[in-house]
Formats: C-alpha cells, sequence, structure tokens
C-alpha cells in the first residue's frame, strides 16, 4: 500500500492597502496546493478577472463612499483534500474632498504676491497640487508637500 499526504491548500490575500479614490488597485496574492481561486469583495467594485492571483480591483461609488472594502481570496484545494482556505485584505480608498473659496478670478501684477487659501478634507497627509492658468496659456505647477494644518 501507498499512502501519499496531501498538504492543505494555502492562500494570503496580501497586506492591507490605502489607494487615492479615483485609482484602481492591484492586488498582491499569493496561493499554494490549489486547483482553482476566486476573489471576492464585501462592496460592490469589480475585478478585471477574479480567477487569477493579481487582478485589478476598481471601487464602485459605494466603496469610495463607504471608505474600505475587505477583499478575499478563495482556494479550492487539491483532490483528496476538501478544506477550502480563504484570506482577507481590508482595501482603504482615501477621499480627497477640496474645498475652495477662491474668487473665480483674481488678477495679481508681476512682483505681488497672491494668498491662496484652500480647505482639503482627507484622512492623512498627502501631495496637494495647484494649477494656475496664466496669460499666454502657461501653466505653473506647485506642489505642497505635507500641508500644514492650521486648526480654527
Amino acid at each position: 500500500m501507498i499512502l501519499t499526504i496531501q498538504r492543505l491548500a494555502y492562500a494570503n490575500a496580501g497586506s492591507d492597502a490605502t489607494i487615492c479614490g479615483d485609482a484602481t488597485y492591484t492586488l498582491n496574492g499569493t496561493a499554494q496546493r490549489y486547483s482553482s481561486l476566486s476573489w471576492s469583495t464585501s462592496g460592490t467594485g469589480t475585478f478585471n478577472n477574479p480567477s487569477i492571483l493579481k487582478p485589478v480591483y476598481t471601487p464602485s461609488a459605494a466603496d469610495k463612499t463607504n471608505g474600505s472594502v475587505a477583499l478575499t481570496l478563495t482556494v479550492q484545494p487539491i483532490s483528496p483534500c476538501s478544506i477550502t482556505v480563504s484570506d482577507q485584505m481590508t482595501l482603504f480608498i482615501e477621499n480627497l474632498n477640496i474645498i475652495h473659496n477662491l474668487e473665480p478670478t483674481q488678477t495679481v501684477n508681476m512682483g505681488s504676491t497672491l494668498n491662496l487659501v484652500f480647505e482639503v478634507e482627507a484622512h492623512n497627509d498627502g501631495i496637494y497640487t495647484w494649477f494656475l492658468m496664466m496669460k499666454r496659456s502657461k501653466i505653473v505647477i506647485i506642489q505642497f508637500y505635507n500641508p500644514q494644518y492650521i486648526g480654527n
């Protein structure tokens, strides 16, 4: 008699991650000793192919509103094993809402200073970019790293 011992399937959905609200996310799942796999979501977003280890997830509007989704990788074992294995990661979705109170058009003379004030509702520090339209169709881009919060 020959006795063959089949090891159990293994699944790892990857680490929790954070994306901006307008981004997609490429999952980084790993699995071993499986016959098939599938990804599922607690939300209503979509996978480009839920049957591969590294699909792209596109959050839905509801996912963005909720701020996070649980993404689950489930693997089916190789026969004769029958224990399905799952692992889950959380995808956090940061929504950046800019509240501005600038006049639609402001004129600044050469050499003068214009203070630009804006508020950002976000859950973490980031990079904020101003796009200033100037005469002769020039665009000036100013980036602020780790913006300063001034409380009320």
